[in-house]
């Protein structure tokens, strides 16, 4: 991350270290999400993974969504560091979609569905987080609003925002490879394996279908 960057917002070039003080110094307001999502575009287009991870983070402390005041044409403007490609979010959005159906129908070795309960909707949520494509850590209510935006009908086990609730104990605090396991039942350390494996299935979905962390 080169916070000596510039930035070009709204015909005014700014340097990054600048636009990361305007977000702290309006935290309190909404003007805080709007700088941040002027970085996380220059983040996606300089393919800056570091800087991405700061304004998520700092979002995620400041309790701020992400800003949604921009038109509708500048909120379809096509992301980079995905696959090397330029998606829009609407495609963004139908390969997720895509994703999650055949994380569905994953089967493990003994012919049953891997994805089989509510919680295992952690490990998605998770995932998406860890795409930066909008959802930071614990904003569950537009992680709800996401997978209802996907229209996801037929799902053998449909999501609702109590699904994500042991995101904060039982060992799912953050990405996958920070979980740990505090079960020391066999029965809670397989629940955690199988956790740990939809994790891992799901993300290669994701990149199956061009959505690869850059």
């Amino acid at each position: 991350m080169n916070i000596e960057d510039i930035i070009s917002i709204d015909g005014k070039k700014l340097p990054v270290r600048v636009v990361l003080s305007l977000m702290e110094l309006e935290a309190d307001l909404k003007g805080a999400s709007y700088w941040g999502t002027y970085l996380l575009y220059h983040a996606f287009d300089t393919n800056d993974k570091a800087l991405r991870e700061e304004v998520g983070q700092r979002l995620s402390a400041m309790g701020q969504p992400r800003y949604e005041g921009r038109d509708q044409k500048e909120n379809q403007k096509s992301l980079k560091g995905l696959s090397g490609n330029n998606l829009t979010q609407g495609e963004i959005h139908f390969r997720l979609k895509l994703a999650i159906y055949e994380l569905m129908e994953l089967k493990d070795k003994e012919g049953k569905y891997l994805f089989e309960y509510q919680n295992h909707w952690i490990a998605i949520f998770w995932k998406v987080v860890e795409l930066h494509i909008g959802i930071f850590e614990y904003q569950y209510d537009e992680f709800k609003n996401l997978i209802e935006s996907l229209d996801l009908t037929d799902l053998r086990v449909k999501f609702v925002k109590t699904s994500i609730n042991d995101c904060t104990h039982n060992g799912y605090r953050g990405f996958s490879s920070q979980w740990v396991c505090k079960s020391t039942s066999s029965r809670g350390q397989n629940a955690f394996a199988r956790m740990k494996l939809i994790d891992e299935e799901f993300g290669k979905l994701l990149e199956k279908n061009g959505l690869a962390y850059s």
